[in-house]
């Protein structure tokens, strides 16, 4: 599975989330950090949105998986998200300030 992750504020809300113009980040083998601190893989600047905020790790195996790291925690489909979840393309993480991640294909 290609899949790609989406970054996206709710509408009318202001600022910039991070450096990509398109908020678009590849999900390949690699592990990706989601977060405020500005040397990680997808950053994304937001008062309450933890330095490690989220890890999205890859596994050719066994799919995507999503790990909360999180003083704030995250959402996955509208549900808190637990330690550790699995994702599909569709489902959709919320985190603090109203900002939206999205695994698309």
């Amino acid at each position: 599975m290609k899949a790609f992750l989406y970054l996206s504020r709710t509408e009318g809300e202001k600022g910039p989330l991070g450096p990509a113009n398109d908020g678009m980040y590849p999900l390949d083998d690699q592990m990706r950090v989601v977060g405020r601190l500005g040397d990680i893989r997808v950053p994304v600047w937001a008062k309450k949105v933890s330095r490690f905020h989220l890890l999205l790790a890859h596994d050719p195996e066994h799919g995507l998986f999503a790990v909360d790291c999180a003083k704030h925690g995250s959402f996955l489909n509208g549900e808190r998200l637990q330690r550790t979840q699995r994702l599909n393309v569709g489902d959709v993480l919320s985190l603090p300030n109203n900002i939206w991640v999205e695994i698309v294909s």
